[in-house]
């Protein structure tokens, strides 16, 4: 269901109603339960919320577990988005891509938000007036803020398990005019500027409010920056006394340059330390500075690297490492490289690189400047976006209600970023090795930085209505009733393309690995932070040369993945809250039906040009589904101070839009052959059940809630591509063009080579880059609020939990059992142990612990047979990684924050006020010991062996904040002008300490830092506000 709104005259989004001044002569139009009279909360303590029942309700009378962030807290804290606010959330924890092994951070440059949060570990929903918002949200625009902490089918049916955080819109207030002026300068040179300006037209019946912002700023890391701009204009027309018109529309830009927070990895460290070595063509074979030792090819691919190898042992004992160099490339494959220095461009065929034994190494804040951003000057994003909404209320009488919501917004997001997180690097190459020429390299010896830049832009096109209706029922004898029930319908297009910086040498898949563009910047040491960084994607030409053959080719951006999709929701809701018993026990229902479908293409056709990707919608594949969810809460009032409250809630997830089910054609279809359709990844569903307390002590001064948790869910998406490798593996081997060599495992001998089993050209490889696995996460919180004077403030949260997954991997084993059966009715079995997948002179992983399992031939040579690889390859490695999903990545389980100011009424301090905040939060696990163990003293080659029983722990985070105020009145720009001066100091105390987030034991037992966790320096912002 669409509705088309062009041609309205300029309308305005809702927002629940909050007090414009600190005086109580603003009337909120009282006849909405759609709206919150923020006028009422005192301090930090909230009375009201929307986020329960949907409707207006108490506090005290909700079991959801719930906080809502004051107007007042919110400034005192100098909270400009929610992200600010969210550092004082209860159970709430910075998303820092730390919940795997592999500690991803790819959304902070990709067009995504870039700060996220887990509550109670898990993601969070975030909406706007109760319509989806996945965009950031500046607080320029919102009155009020709300987090629903665990499933809430009232609030959301389709959304993340860990809760919702709501932002309501400011509305045009009808009573008087008036208007606030901010400016804020700050830290890393930053310049803020808001403006709310609220004007009455017609008294108490029409009235406009707007709302700007502009902030410029830079960032304490070499060319990060964060610039945006706002608009938002609200109107309010009280069509008659029963009847209101609220709307808003907003538009805005975010220009940000961002990246991973990790410190730098070194592949170079040691070769650093080594002198920085330097080999050529003929120094292929031989030990470096007649002090090392080296691998001989042996006729064999060295099986470490797979690649030969040299290897540097340095005299220095306290240094006594293995250096490698390794050869990646072989003559047959591109590898595109364009230096920014002196913009040269060769075609880098074969090279040496350094590569550590144990792995890359994580460069400390002694080693390697904390302001260096590896992403450099091009990693940059565009945001711009705009929301459109209208809310229409009408009382029927005194207890019937219906109100009307239109949202649409669109954004579209640009961002640049390089692939997988580039390593620091030494060039060791005294020759550069192009294809059929050898030049002399000028940068032999020098570091550097290089990758691949990719580009992605997110479109998204969201419309979204709703129809609300309310009802209250007093029965007198059988106690109080209200009744909600709610319609709504949602269509969302969503587009994600991703494009690469390529050579356009005219192959037929420009966007294949072979043309992506390397781009390297050299520099000679770590000093010069400007120095240190990817190059600039701008600064590539739009054509190159190679100097060795002389062609010349064109650079572009060659799209490869093409993600669209459309998904209309529509959903029906009743929810009700009932008060028995004179009001001492009151109860929540909630029942939500949501029904989706989801039409989407990955098929694709090419341009005839260019060859470039071009969607192909003529055949869309489309998906039903439907989810039911309920809420029930209850709360006994034992007395005027205490409540014991009881929750049960659900959610459903939304589908997985981006997946299909792997298929391969006619003529070998693996999945009609098994029997066993793999699909997409299931919706997720998620439940919770909370018992708690709530107090209100000392003549409702003190408001505190603690409560245990449950939340149980399905479906929790995580990536797992190395599955469909292996099983790739065998049909790439069956299929393979060349024919199919037959070996006699144990003597080595070639038997014969066979004609391949079947067309490899006409079918597509199995690809399984997702899947889903359930979890449970269990733990307590607790809150206070308190306002034990009238010139003292405070709010308080402390939460444990943990989080742990299982039943991950299920429909793999099923696959492969499938996959196995069909294997062995296709290959003929005199063939089964004749048919290598690889051939190896040693083992490591899952293979060296299955050792006895694979043949050893007479010449020293291990083979493997299709067997092999679906009992070790894929069984064992199932097994592995359900058990390595066990750990607990990234869970800091116990979490502290607490906020208190003090307001000086009288005496010659009036006016003055001083805050101060702590926030803790305890080691993160950083799972099990990895300890690299050397089997093969003459070739340095060894293995990664994993003791299950030591579980790894970061250091705790600590930070510190202050806030210094003064506020008067003042006739400045008007007569009775309320001024506000503040300073805000995050983290006091300037704790930069750099905590180990992720490492590794080498051979010698010493500790090789794989990630760092970089803490934010101290940041001082101080601000002006006149509001008049």
């Amino acid at each position: 269901m669409r509705f088309c709104l062009a041609g309205l005259p300029l309308t305005f989004a809702p927002a629940l109603a909050f007090a414009q001044a600190d005086s109580a002569e603003d009337e909120i139009f009282e006849l909405s339960p759609f709206t919150v009279d923020g006028s009422k909360d005192v301090g930090y303590a909230a009375q009201n919320t929307l986020a329960g029942t949907r409707l207006n309700s108490e506090l005290k009378d909700l079991a959801s577990p719930m906080e809502t962030f004051t107007k007042e807290f919110l400034e005192d804290i100098g909270a400009d988005t929610l992200d600010d606010a969210m550092l004082y959330a209860v159970n709430a924890q910075e998303e820092l891509g730390d919940d795997t092994s592999g500690f991803s951070q790819d959304y902070k440059q990709q067009s995504q938000v870039r700060t996220k949060f887990r509550i109670r570990g898990l993601p969070q929903t975030r909406a706007r007036d109760f319509f989806e918002w996945n965009l950031p949200q500046d607080l320029y625009s919102v009155e009020r803020l709300e987090q629903s902490r665990g499933p809430n089918s009232i609030l959301f049916g389709l959304g993340s398990a860990g809760g919702v955080a709501n932002t309501t819109s400011k509305q045009a207030n009808v009573n008087r005019d008036r208007t606030n002026i901010r400016f804020k300068v700050g830290s890393w040179n930053l310049k803020r500027a808001q403006l709310d300006l609220n004007k009455v037209l017609v008294d108490e019946k029409l009235a406009v409010r707007f709302n700007l912002m502009t902030q410029d700023q830079d960032h304490w890391q070499q060319f990060r920056s964060h610039d945006k701009k706002g608009l938002q204009a609200a109107l309010t027309y009280n069509v008659s006394k029963n009847t209101k018109l609220r709307s808003d529309f907003e538009l805005g830009e975010m220009n940000d340059l961002t990246g991973r927070s990790f410190a730098p990895r070194s592949s170079g460290y040691y070769w650093d330390i080594a002198g920085r070595p330097t080999l050529g063509v003929a120094d292929v074979m031989k030990p470096v500075n007649g002090a090392g030792r080296y691998q001989v090819d042996n006729g064999k691919r060295n099986a470490a690297w797979n690649d030969p190898a040299v290897d540097y042992r340095s005299d220095d004992s306290t240094h006594d490492r293995t250096v490698n160099f390794r050869n990646p490339n072989n003559l047959n494959t591109n590898r595109y490289t364009f230096v920014d220095g002196d913009s040269t461009f060769y075609d880098n065929v074969s090279s040496w690189t350094t590569r550590p034994i144990g792995g890359a190494y994580m460069l400390d804040e002694s080693q390697a400047d904390p302001s260096i951003s590896i992403n450099g000057p091009g990693a940059f994003r565009e945001l711009d976006y705009e929301s459109l909404s209208f809310f229409l209320e009408h009382r029927f009488n005194d207890d019937f209600f219906v109100e009307l919501a239109y949202n649409e917004r669109s954004h579209d997001w640009l961002s640049h970023n390089t692939g997988g997180g580039p390593l620091l690097e030494g060039d060791p190459n005294a020759e550069i090795f192009t294809k059929g020429t050898i030049l002399e390299n000028p940068n032999a010896g020098r570091f550097y930085y290089e990758d691949q830049w990719q580009r992605e832009l997110r479109v998204n096109d969201n419309e979204s209505f709703r129809i609300t209706s309310s009802y209250e029922l007093d029965t007198e004898r059988f106690g109080q009733h209200r009744f909600a029930a709610m319609w709504s319908t949602a269509d969302r297009f969503a587009q994600k393309t991703i494009s690469d910086q390529v050579v356009l040498a005219g192959g037929a898949t420009p966007e294949a690995g072979r043309y992506r563009l390397w781009t390297r910047h050299y520099f000679d040491d770590l000093s010069n932070p400007a120095e240190v960084h990817v190059p600039d994607w701008r600064d590539v030409p739009s054509s190159v040369t190679d100097p060795a053959t002389g062609e010349s080719f064109d650079i572009g951006w060659a799209p490869r993945i093409m993600n669209p999709n459309t998904v209309a929701i529509d959903s029906t809701l009743f929810a009700m809250q009932n008060f028995f018993f004179n009001r001492k026990l009151v109860t929540t229902y909630g029942y939500r039906k949501d029904d989706e479908e989801v039409i989407a293409t990955r098929d694709f056709t090419r341009d005839p040009v260019t060859n470039f990707k071009v969607l192909d919608w003529s055949d869309p594949w489309a998906r039903e589904a439907d989810s039911s969810t309920h809420t029930f809460g209850a709360v006994y009032h034992v007395n005027d101070w205490l409540s014991l409250t009881y929750n049960r809630s659900s959610n459903g997830g939304l589908s997985q839009a981006g997946w299909q089910a792997p298929n391969l054609d006619e003529p070998l279809d693996v999945t009609a052959n098994t029997g066993f359709n793999f699909g997409a990844p299931e919706a997720g569903t998620g439940s919770s059940e909370d018992f708690g307390v709530k107090m209100n002590l000392f003549e409702n001064k003190v408001y505190l809630t603690a409560n245990y948790f449950k939340t149980q869910g399905t479906g929790r998406l995580f990536w797992q591509s190395n599955y469909a490798g292996n099983l790739n593996s065998i049909l790439n081997t069956l299929g393979n063009p060349a024919g199919i060599d037959l070996v006699n495992f144990e003597t080595g001998e070639e038997i014969e080579t066979i004609d391949p089993l079947f067309d490899r050209s006409t079918i597509s490889m199995l690809n399984f880059t997702a899947r889903t696995e359930d979890y449970e996460a269990e733990g307590y919180e607790v809150g206070l609020t308190a306002n034990p004077t009238t010139n003292l403030k405070l709010r308080l949260g402390y939460s444990y939990g943990t989080r742990t997954t299982f039943d991950a991997f299920a429909p793999y084993r099923e696959y492969n059992q499938r996959f196995r059966e069909w294997v062995h009715g296709f290959v003929p079995a005199e063939l089964m142990g004749q048919i290598p997948l690889a051939e190896w002179n040693s083992l490591s992983g899952n293979w060296a612990e299955n050792e006895d399992q694979i043949v050893l031939g007479e010449d020293g040579i291990y083979r493997l047979s299709i067997d092999n690889v679906l009992d070790i390859g894929v069984d064992e490695w199932i097994d592995t990684q359900i058990e390595n999903r066990q750990q607990k990545f990234g869970q800091r389980h116990h979490k502290f924050n607490v906020f208190a100011k003090y307001d000086f009424r009288e005496g010659f301090l009036k006016g003055f006020g001083v805050g101060a905040g702590f926030r803790w939060q305890s080691g993160a696990e950083a799972g099990w010991l990895r300890r690299f163990e050397i089997t093969n003293e003459e070739l340095g080659t060894g293995a990664m062996v994993i003791d299950r029983d030591t579980v790894l722990k970061t250091d705790a985070i600590t930070s510190n904040d202050l806030t210094l105020s003064y506020q008067r009145k003042v006739d400045f720009i008007k007569d009775g002008t309320q001024m506000r001066l503040q300073l805000v100091v995050r983290n006091v105390f300037d704790d930069t300490d750099y905590s180990r987030a992720r490492y590794n034991v080498n051979h010698l037992g010493e500790e090789i830092p794989l990630h760092y966790y970089r803490p934010t320096p101290r940041q001082v912002t101080a601000e002006a506000s006149f509001t008049f």
